[in-house]
């Protein structure tokens, strides 16, 4: 995204433009753990938290009221599919396609797991 920034910023034809600086693909929580899990070699597993037991669990590690509400709405509205969004303007101001899930997290996690 650094890098998409930067060039917008030398571009001179991008006043009063609004981009939306998100991927071409859509993953879950479920696609992470299964890459993770090729990377490691081993299980990875995602399970996911009871919306009802979730504000529980984050009072339970003393979570800050604040911040638990901010943390559920948050969970419910992945739920609810609200951050399924697509753009092809990361890739047009890249002038490239930005690594995919599987190359990113091979990248950083690669040689630590």
């Amino acid at each position: 995204m650094g890098e998409a920034i930067a060039n917008t910023l030398v571009q001179t034809d991008n006043e009063s433009r609004i981009y939306e600086l998100i991927g071409s693909e859509i993953y879950s929580y479920q696609d992470v753990a299964e890459i993770l899990s090729e990377i490691a070699g081993e299980d990875v597993y995602y399970t996911d938290a009871d919306a009802v037991a979730f504000p529980d669990i984050l009072k339970n590690l003393g979570i800050p009221e604040r911040m638990i509400m901010v943390a559920s709405g948050f969970t419910t509205d992945i739920r609810n599919h609200q951050y399924e969004i697509i753009s092809p303007n990361l890739e047009q101001l890249l002038g490239r396609k930005p690594k995919n899930l599987n190359e990113a997290l091979k990248e950083i996690y690669g040689n630590k797991i």
